[in-house]
């Protein structure tokens, strides 16, 4: 048979046997979830320095990477066997790894093993408790130190262990961690101690992050939104949908409302429904942490993953949550020389985590600008890039709703001027200026200078300016540009403009102009954007 040697902490398809390359070891824990597996990692490193290396033994593995058969063999034959205790953390009850645990309980009886099978959450699991070896007292009391997380309750289990291997019973006492609580409270930097102007920006996670330790993602997130002048805090709950977190989300709002609120848990709430869910107008932001490398992400045309794509992006949606970007990632950190595991933690993404707190910052402005002036963009699709299909929609009237759109932001304050009376007038005016198929002698009211753009242009990485000059040659060769300028498909209307997207190529196969993720946009895409970011200003588009 093949066997695959483990050179990560990558989980593997268990189609194929594979060894996990770990040497004896006194106490053996198998858990499914990488963070228990880093925060037990971490915990026995301080648990060793505290005892001076006066410890036992320890090999910590994920038992995912054991679902073949052979691999619980040959783990057995060449670990597992020689240990004293064995701990199983197992989620789904005995039967979920079913082979495996045969295997073990028959391995512990007859070495005379010490055997500790433990639910792999905080439900009570009667059959599971059967098959452990140990006295149902101290059984329950390691358990909860584990089920509580948190690196004090994790030293307390190994604790409590230790002393279990050598006669004697457990006395370790978990401390429960509240099933929502403030994390972390930052204030805005550079700001004085009483301002009371400063944003207000609220993160909310899971609590299993609290239990684990691994926070870096949420204070790097943190830190990025109180540079950019946030009172920022961070709020752990269990989830949104239990209704004790819901009004401890509640309650936080109402003694200091937020300005933006940065969702980082899953699924929806029926919240959304509300027009003030849980008790305020402010944006909500969803983040991802995601549970993929982000050598996969990045490696993957879909992004994240079906799943996460479904809990983390489509699901929030029907709550109004806006999507932002995924801002953390399951990274393999290296093997642990004391427990021979490798730790998988989430790390953070700097670069990603910036631009959710510059985007944050901007939903923050858009909310305290008075109506009147506030700058926002309408942007009509056009796909096919031919005149007949600019605002197509299967099924909609997009250019009577755009129009409809324009008259209710003039009747609610925003400052607008004359508008289109009707979508035929809309569609004659996009039309008579320069479109996507037809562009050569149109001129256009709006227009970014050759200056402007290069400016602009310069502020690109190098290997992104590269890829568009290789593509699309220099700016003066872009459909878009004439007389020392890129004529826009815009048209503006006080503090509103409507555009028409512009193609993200040319002469080139139109669905690949669409759907190839490698396809760098040309220069006209870019002014189009430019102008409205850094002309116009717009806030919101």
């Amino acid at each position: 048979m093949h066997i695959l040697a483990i050179e990560s902490g990558t989980i593997d398809d268990g189609e194929s046997a594979v060894d996990l390359g770990q040497s004896p070891a006194e106490i053996i824990i198998l858990s499914a979830a990488d963070t228990e597996l880093a925060l037990l990692s971490r915990a026995y490193g301080e648990f060793h320095k505290k005892r001076n290396g006066d410890i036992p033994s320890l090999r910590l593995a994920n038992y995912l990477n054991l679902r073949h058969n052979y691999s619980v063999d040959l783990y057995i034959e060449r670990t597992l066997q020689h240990a004293r205790c064995v701990v199983l953390r197992l989620l789904g009850g005995a039967s979920y790894w079913a082979y495996g645990v045969e295997r073990i309980c028959e391995t512990a009886k007859a070495r005379g093993q010490m055997l500790l099978a433990l639910p792999g959450d905080d439900k009570p699991d009667a059959a599971l408790f059967e098959l452990s070896t140990v006295p149902h007292e101290d059984l329950l009391k390691l358990w909860r130190c584990l089920s509580e997380g948190g690196l004090g309750n994790v030293l307390r289990f190994f604790e409590g262990l230790t002393g279990l291997l050598k006669g004697e019973r457990v006395g370790a006492i978990a401390q429960p961690l509240p099933k929502v609580g403030v994390y972390r409270s930052l204030p805005a930097a550079n700001s004085s101690s009483n301002s009371s102007n400063a944003f207000r920006a609220v993160l909310i996670f899971y609590r299993a992050l609290m239990q684990a330790g691994d926070l870096a993602p949420v204070d790097t997130l943190i830190d990025a939104l109180a540079l950019r002048g946030f009172d920022a805090e961070a709020l752990y709950v269990s989830s949104l949908r239990e209704e004790a977190a819901a009004d401890f989300v509640r309650r936080t709002f109402v003694r200091n409302p937020p300005d933006v609120i940065l969702n980082a848990t899953a699924f929806a709430t029926g919240e959304g429904e509300s027009a003030r869910p849980f008790g305020t107008d402010a944006p909500w932001l969803q983040v991802v942490f995601s549970g993929q490398s982000r050598e996969t992400w990045e490696s993957s045309t879909a992004g994240l993953s079906p799943h996460y794509i479904a809990m983390h992006v489509a699901l929030p949606e029907l709550d109004g949550r806006i999507l932002t970007r995924a801002v953390g990632f399951k990274q393999d950190v290296g093997r642990d020389p004391l427990t021979e595991l490798h730790v998988v933690e989430l790390q953070p993404a700097p670069d990603r985590a910036e631009f959710v707190a510059n985007l944050a910052l901007g939903w923050a402005r858009l909310r305290r600008t008075p109506r009147k002036a506030r700058r926002i963009g309408l942007i009509l699709a056009n796909y096919p890039n031919r005149d007949s299909r600019i605002a197509n929609g299967v099924g909609l009237d997009t250019p009577e709703s755009a129009v409809v759109v324009l008259k209710e932001l003039k009747a609610a304050g925003y400052e607008l001027g004359n508008i289109p009376n009707s979508s035929d007038e809309l569609m004659a005016l996009l039309t008579s200026g320069p479109t996507n198929e037809n562009i050569e002698g149109r001129r256009s009211s709006i227009q970014l200078d050759l200056n402007t753009y290069r400016s602009a242009f310069a502020d690109l990485s190098p290997a992104v300016r590269e890829a568009i000059l290789t593509q699309w040659g220099p700016p003066e060769h872009d459909p878009f540009f004439s007389s020392n300028g890129f004529q826009l498909p815009l048209h503006r209307f006080g503090n509103v403009v409507i555009g028409i997207q512009p193609a993200r190529g040319y002469n080139i196969d139109p669905k690949s102009t669409y759907h190839d993720p490698a396809l760098v946009p040309p220069h006209g895409y870019l002014a189009f954007y430019i102008w409205l970011r850094e002309v116009f200003g717009a806030q919101h588009s």
